[in-house]
């Protein structure tokens, strides 16, 4: 059986007085509207929640004669903020995912942020009834939406992979040359306390987690076998490690990388932007002569230790925790070594806090991607 598409918005009486009126008898009530064909392209309901919290439950009995598991469903949902705020919370559509509708994709929203798409086209659906379903967006439009929504989140996740690490660095250089109220080095404390209780991949997991979310299971990490050798916070041998937990790293199961295959835009793999991205990240291609735009199953690789300032970067860090580990105290060599490292030409503006130019350098690029 071929697999249909369905758009389903969730919303409820204040946010919609015209569909409202049109399509359900009480206001305050929940239910479900007729259907209302887009051409060929898909089918779309309006899903009208009533004082409360929709549940799974509730959805999946309004639509289980109406969608089989294998069709594919694009939601619109108000998120639910207590009284007043009725919709789905997050636990509730991915529950219903996960649950009923496997091809769901979705874009929670939120009404405070008019300019945001959804409240963008519910207004103007609100207002042009007369004219459904010629005003409805294309099945192709929808998606970039939803892409767009995945691809935020994972650069937010991005953000605070590092934003701690980064935050500890700025506050470690600036207590440059002070002490501590017992005459102790400042720097070396605040160092030492950063690094306190983190495992010796600690740095490395941060890595290999970015990595992931840029070409989630693109990458190959078999040979990542996280070995590390150091002497007195001296690297002699360090490798890269593979992600752990990495289950609810993606977006909709979905990396950048991902993303970017699924739209119409795939000559994005060609830009200067996915190149530096991948540089910034510690990834290569596995074979040079890989094609981007159509890859088999695994088509990168972590950069080895030798090539990659980043991995470089990470193994100390985590040289340092085995230092703390063995009980050895953190010396003012240990933070210079750290602030002053040699990024070898990875990131543009080297001066400073390098780790602070780096974190930039990657946020930028990922902005750039965004705005593509």
């Amino acid at each position: 059986m071929e697999s249909k598409k369905y758009f389903i918005i969730v919303g409820y009486s204040e946010i919609w007085e015209n569909i409202c009126k049109k399509f359900f008898n009480n206001q305050s009530s929940e239910g479900i509207s007729r259907e209302i064909k887009k051409d060929k392209e898909y089918t779309l309901y309006f899903l009208q929640a009533g004082a409360k919290e929709l549940e799974e439950n509730a959805i999946n009995e309004y639509f289980q004669n109406k969608i089989n598991k294998e069709d594919e469903i694009i939601i619109f949902a108000h998120r639910f903020w207590g009284k007043g705020h009725p919709g789905l919370t997050p636990k509730t559509i991915e529950n219903l995912k996960v649950q009923c509708f496997p091809n769901m994709e979705y874009i929670l929203f939120s009404t405070a942020d008019k300019d945001s798409y959804p409240c963008m086209l519910l207004k103007k659906i609100d207002n042009n009834l007369g004219n459904l379903p010629q005003i409805l967006p294309s099945w192709k439009k929808l998606k970039e939406e939803v892409g767009k929504k995945n691809l935020i989140k994972l650069i937010h996740r991005i953000a605070h992979l590092f934003l701690p690490l980064d935050i500890d660095l700025m506050g470690i250089d600036e207590v440059k040359g002070r002490k501590t109220d017992d005459g102790k080095n400042a720097q070396e404390i605040y160092l030492e306390d950063v690094l306190r209780e983190k495992d010796e991949a600690y740095y490395r997991q941060k890595l290999a987690k970015l990595q992931y979310i840029v070409a989630g299971e693109h990458v190959i990490f078999s040979q990542a076998d996280g070995k590390i050798e150091c002497g007195n916070g001296e690297i002699r041998e360090c490798s890269p490690v593979a992600p752990q937990n990495a289950d609810n790293l993606l977006s909709d199961n979905k990396s950048i990388y991902d993303l970017i295959l699924e739209s119409d835009k795939k000559n994005v793999v060609d830009s200067k932007e996915w190149q530096s991205l991948k540089l910034l990240s510690g990834l290569e291609k596995i074979d040079k002569n890989a094609d981007e735009k159509n890859p088999t199953s695994k088509i990168y690789k972590p950069i080895n230790y030798t090539s990659s300032p980043i991995l470089q970067f990470m193994c100390l860090l985590d040289c340092k925790i085995q230092k703390v580990k063995n009980s050895k105290p953190i010396k003012l060599t240990d933070v210079q070594e750290i602030l002053g490292f040699d990024w070898k030409g990875l990131i543009s503006n080297p001066e400073g806090n390098p780790f602070h130019s780096w974190f930039c350098e990657l946020m930028q690029e990922l902005e750039k991607l965004a705005k593509n």
